[in-house]
């Protein structure tokens, strides 16, 4: 029945302020552990590559999150 279909997740809302990043070396500390985190590998950065990027830091002053997990009737055992 299509009324009985949902889906599960988790979310973060947080709340604050967004600054841009002007300092290089910010950048490059910021943008080093962004992509050890995303890939698990190391990557070098210059002032010239993060002179074309973006760099926006949040602040986070508070923040609300909601879960709604799975019905145990469809979780699967991973081994």
């Amino acid at each position: 029945v299509a009324c009985q279909y949902g889906c599960s997740y988790y979310s973060l809302i947080g709340f604050g302020n967004a600054h841009i990043v002007d300092d290089p070396q910010q950048k490059i500390k910021a943008l080093t552990v962004l992509m050890k985190t995303l890939t698990g590998k190391d990557f070098e950065f210059n002032e010239r590559l993060v002179s074309i990027v973006k760099v926006i830091r949040g602040e986070c002053d508070s923040y609300t999150a909601k879960h709604r997990p799975m019905p145990e009737p469809y979780k699967t055992t991973q081994h």
